[in-house]
């Protein structure tokens, strides 16, 4: 088994630095090795791809403007394009010449185009961005960029051409969300946000397959909020992904909260929107299970130490549990190394995360019996449960690997909500490509010395026998920038080199992506 090290990082010089023009026509990659007949379709990748205006910079990685990428694989050759998202805020801020959208860290002012008094008033609106660069989405046809924001921008797959702004507060009431909706397997999309009313509460929502055959994903015409939960004070938890198995929807309330009063007044007082954010270590985190059929909630609470996570693995269900695997970290001081300026010099968090395991027994706590009691009864696991009162168990993990994991990607398709083996993900100061077998605990790896690779999506081969046959697509790009990106393919199961195709122009490091397949 391999052991976490820390070790200097200094993030690509490429990723920080504006990549102002799109790549109108796709260009050809240069491939070597062989890549698979059966491999075709488009491989999107999502990311700040433009960091200043003017003079202006952005402070904060996560600020920088969208900009979508496309790896498109057809008969053994591969061609590249990209485009800048023309989000209002990215469009405001090259019309006025200077930074003019929220950022999360990253002080900005209110358009200096508007009038004096929109100007004034909004220094007290709610913020919210539609700079949609961290996730895509898949609704029926129709491709999605997201934030955390309550605003998506619908993206021509064919032209990758910004076709509309969608304020989802016309389907569902939300002033956020997040952007890892989940894709049952009967079309479904689940999402969750959070909302204000006389209270603030967390939804989870709904969104309905398409009744036309064959078209797919959710319809946002048909959204719905399933369930919601009501947050016990007046500064809600901060929450990046969630989980769903057969039957749950898995929420993880988290010490890591927004506070309602600086979420108010930061733009005022001139400071960015992650000085809101409060880390309380002394407090617990939360699990709330929802049944995905009634929307109602289960009875027995459940708590653990304080952690932070931003990424799910997996959750699912087995023998009367429900297992909830993510990658945690004892404080928050991983959101400070997206700074640029410690990006450029090397920062390096004060704790590594870990991918830990969560075991919920599924019980009546009426018939839990005494404290004392080891709940787990899960074979091989060594997680623990106990009943701290009438309806309340205290869970304590267990690590399912000892190499620090961010960004985890699984055989989605086919294991998404149900038990699994293996998750892939990056390790190393996020340098290395890692594939954990859960059952052994030990992890094989991908890594060539100055090359960043970027979150690995996983492709399962045409009637695949195992879980881990197919592919690996990773976007690798140059510590400095002095030699061609590249898409890099893996054989899944042996961890090895299929074949690359190298770029001819620059791509900036993304945040997240996926294959969509397209034999057409």
């Amino acid at each position: 088994m391999e052991s976490s090290q820390k070790a200097p990082i200094t993030f690509p010089h490429i990723s920080y630095t504006s990549i102002s023009k799109d790549v109108q026509h796709p260009v050809a990659g240069r491939v070597t090795g062989t890549i698979p007949k059966w491999l075709c379709g488009n491989f999107f990748r999502l990311g700040p791809g433009k960091f200043e205006v003017g003079k202006q910079q952005f402070d904060h990685w996560f600020d920088g403007f969208a900009m979508i990428h496309r790896y498109k694989i057809k008969q053994g050759a591969v061609t590249y394009d990209h485009k800048l998202i023309q989000s209002e805020g990215y469009k405001s801020a090259q019309r006025c010449g200077q930074l003019t959208n929220v950022g999360f860290g990253t002080v900005t002012y209110p358009d200096p185009c508007k009038s004096l008094f929109h100007r004034f008033m909004s220094y007290f609106e709610i913020p919210a961005t539609d700079n949609c660069n961290v996730n895509l989405m898949v609704l029926g046809k129709d491709m999605f960029a997201l934030t955390e924001s309550y605003t998506i921008q619908k993206i021509n797959d064919r032209t990758l051409d910004t076709e509309e702004s969608i304020d989802i507060r016309k389907y569902v009431p939300l002033i956020a969300q997040t952007a890892h909706p989940h894709t049952a397997a009967d079309g479904t999309v689940y999402n969750m946000g959070t909302s204000v009313d006389y209270r603030i509460r967390y939804n989870i929502i709904e969104i309905p397959p398409k009744t036309i055959k064959g078209s797919g994903g959710g319809d946002l015409n048909r959204a719905s909020v399933l369930s919601r939960i009501t947050c016990p004070g007046i500064h809600p938890s901060y929450f990046h992904s969630f989980g769903i198995t057969s039957n749950f929807v898995v929420f993880v309330e988290q010490p890591l909260t927004i506070n309602a009063f600086r979420a108010l007044t930061f733009r005022l007082l001139g400071n960015p929107m992650d000085s809101c954010l409060d880390w309380n270590p002394a407090k617990r985190t939360y699990f709330h299970l929802i049944r995905r059929d009634t929307g109602e909630h289960v009875k027995t609470r459940y708590s653990a130490k304080a952690f932070f996570t931003l990424h799910h693995v997996n959750a699912f269900e087995q023998d009367g549990h429900v297992v909830v695997d993510m990658c945690c970290y004892e404080n928050v001081d991983v959101l400070n190394f997206f700074k640029i300026k410690n990006m450029k010099t090397g920062f390096i968090p004060e704790t590594d995360n870990k991918p830990m395991r969560f075991v919920l027994p599924i019980i009546e706590a009426e018939n839990i019996g005494t404290s004392k009691e080891q709940l787990v009864t899960l074979a091989g696991s060594d997680a623990r449960a106990y009943l701290t009162s009438i309806d309340h168990v205290y869970v304590e993990p267990e690590m399912i690997s000892d190499v620090s994991v961010e960004v985890p990607q699984i055989n989605y398709a086919s294991y998404n909500g149900k038990p699994y083996r293996y998750f892939y993900g990056l390790g190393y100061g996020l340098q290395t490509l890692l594939k954990v077998d859960i059952s052994t605990k030990t992890s094989t790896s991908w890594r060539e010395v100055d090359w960043f690779p970027s979150e690995p999506i996983f492709v399962e081969s045409p009637n695949a026998q195992q879980e881990d046959e197919g592919v690996i697509l990773s976007s690798v790009i140059h510590l400095k920038g002095e030699q061609p990106p590249f898409l890099l393919i893996l054989n899944a199961k042996t961890f090895t080199e299929v074949a690359r195709a190298e770029i001819p122009v620059d791509v900036v490091y993304g945040m997240h992506g996926m294959f969509v397949p397209d034999c057409v």
